[in-house]
Parts: C-alpha cells; structure tokens; sequence
C-alpha cells in the first residue's frame, strides 16, 4: 500500500529545540537575527512559542514512489540556521506532492473568471532527486 500513498509530514517553519528565556522578545520577533549562541533548555518555561526559522524547515516524506533513505538540502550547524545546500521553495515542494499524485505542477483551474494554479503560477518544479 505505502508504494501508491504518499506520506508527508511538514509544519510551517523551523524550531530550535531550545532558547533562551527572552526568546520571541527580539526587538522584530525573527529568531533569525539571533546572534548566533548554541542555546540550552535550561527549565520547561523555555519551551513554547518561540524559536521559529520562517526560513527553513525540515519535511518527511516516504511512499508513493520517494526514493528511501534520501537526505535532500542542508542548514546551518550554527543558529538561525539558515538553507546551505540544495534550498527549497514551496511551490516545488506543492509540485513534488502532485507529481508523486500524477497531477502536472502547472494544472490550473477557472473559478470566477480567473485561473487559479496548484502552485505559485504553476511555476514550481518537483524535485526529480526524491523520487525512486
């Protein structure tokens, strides 16, 4: 069953796994300008709404023909963690989920007289590495 479903596990941004306990209190609110420290969770009051990457994350997906034991992309060792290797944009992620659907990344459809698009414009690309 898992060679014709595809899985995917993705949030919204990034999170360091700890902070500092004025975290999210940055004088803009983006962890990325943090200044590069390697923090530690020192209490449970250091977990919750803060360390956010709005500029990377991280995604799982398997099944539905994704090559196995694939790493693709890379960030920073160090804080704010930035993409290195291979970055990612959204549109191609949506259009490596609808290529492992068999649905073309540039499909489109007509609603109210305009075209509305499955991904960015339909401009994204699947990334050909991933699949088996």
């Amino acid at each position: 069953m898992l060679d014709r479903t595809l899985v995917v596990i993705a949030t919204e941004f990034g999170r360091t796994v700890a902070d500092k306990p004025s975290a999210g209190q940055e004088p803009d609110g983006f962890t990325e300008l943090s200044t590069g420290e390697n923090l530690v969770i020192e209490n449970e009051k250091m977990y919750g709404f803060h360390g956010h990457f709005s500029s990377c994350n991280c995604m799982l997906l398997f099944g539905g023909g994704i090559k196995g034991g694939t790493v693709f992309g890379k960030t920073a060792d160090t804080h704010p963690m930035l993409p290195v290797e291979n970055p990612v944009e959204l549109p191609d992620v949506h259009a490596t989920i609808y290529r492992a659907l068999g649905i073309p990344p540039d499909t489109n459809y007509i609603t109210e007289g305009r075209p509305i698009h499955i991904t960015n414009l339909g401009q994204g690309k699947p990334l050909e590495g991933l699949y088996s």
